[in-house]
């Protein structure tokens, strides 16, 4: 059976910045997990440590759709 592959360059704009964005992570470490509990008006949110970077666990940039990782460090 032959897999239809779709190029990075076919895929949405917002795709391929996610799976760059994503891709920063390869190779790192995940060294421990962190939770934000700033704003006491939404449930905490859970953070994933690589070293010197957070990687948020988010519903989506707006919080209110689909999931995506939200990285905040050094690229």
């Amino acid at each position: 059976m032959t897999k239809n592959k779709i190029k990075d360059s076919e895929l949405p704009r917002s795709t391929q910045f996610h799976l760059k964005r994503y891709a920063a992570l390869v190779g790192k470490t995940l060294t421990g997990v962190c939770v934000d509990r700033s704003d006491s008006d939404i449930e905490p949110v859970i953070g994933l440590v690589f070293g010197d970077t957070v990687v948020w666990i988010l519903c989506d940039e707006e919080g209110n759709g689909p999931g995506v990782l939200d990285i905040e460090g050094p690229k």
